[in-house]
Order: structure tokens, then sequence, then C-alpha cells
């Protein structure tokens, strides 16, 4: 599993998007994976949180400069929505649903903490950032801990 690597701010924005929307789309299936109501509502509104974060990281995208080369082979990297749907439909426990989204907040923790230490993008959005996917990995941990 190959991790992006980031030239500029600008290839820092479209992969924090494609991570977000790779999260929306994750916790959408992980809710569909399951029968337990209340694990449901938790993945949905997780994927609510994942598209506010991505429309945060777009209206950076928008002003950045046009006309930047940004693209990404999406395909190859740690976040890539396929992958993450392939597995998915592999895993059959609640717990195992929970243990698959916290190893997926912890890769995006780590993803932006490297990221705010190389310099590119804003430094206290990705702070912000950061926090907002350990408050996720501390409620799906909480969760867990109810099993």
């Amino acid at each position: 599993m190959k991790i992006p690597e980031v030239k500029n701010s600008e290839e820092l924005v479209s992969l924090a998007c494609l991570i977000e929307e790779s999260g929306r789309e994750m916790y959408q299936a992980l809710a569909g994976k399951t029968s337990d109501k209340s694990l449901s509502a938790l993945f949905l509104s997780l994927a609510e949180e994942e598209e506010q974060h991505r429309e945060m990281f777009l209206s950076l995208k928008s002003r950045e400069a046009e006309g930047t080369d940004t693209s990404l082979e999406e395909g190859t990297y740690l976040f890539d929505t396929g992958r993450l749907l392939t597995e998915i439909g592999h895993i059959g426990t609640a717990e195992d649903l929970l243990d698959f989204a916290i190893r997926r907040e912890l890769d995006t923790i780590l993803f932006y903490k490297r990221m705010a230490h190389t310099g590119f993008g804003d430094t206290a959005l990705l702070e912000k950032m950061i926090k907002m996917e350990e408050t996720h990995f501390y409620r799906l941990h909480e969760v867990k801990e109810k099993l």
C-alpha cells in the first residue's frame, strides 16, 4: 500500500478532498453492513462529518492557483475508496466494522500529522483536521468499549 507523496500545498488540498470523500463513502458502506441501528446511525453521522471536512478543503481548493496540475493516481493510495469498499465487503461483525473504522481514522490522523510537519498548506487547518479526526477515533473507540 503506497502512502501518497505530496509535493506542494495544492496537492495536499486535492488529496485531503479525496481522503474525506473516501471517508464519507466508507462510513456509508459501514452503515449498510450492520443491522445495529445505533451503530448505523453513528456511521452515518461520521459520514456527514467527513463531507463537512471535504467541503472545508474544497473551499481552500477553489482559492488555490488555477491551472496547477494536482492530479493524483487515486487507485494506488492508502485512502483509495475502491480498496476500502472491497475490504468492507469481507467484514462480518460489529466489532470488526469498528476496528476497521478506527484503523482508517488512525491512518488519516497520521497522514495529516505528517503533512503538518512538512510545511505544506495551512498548519492551523491541519491541526484542526487532526483534532476532528481524533474525535472520530474516540467516538468509535467508546462504542467499541461498550460491545
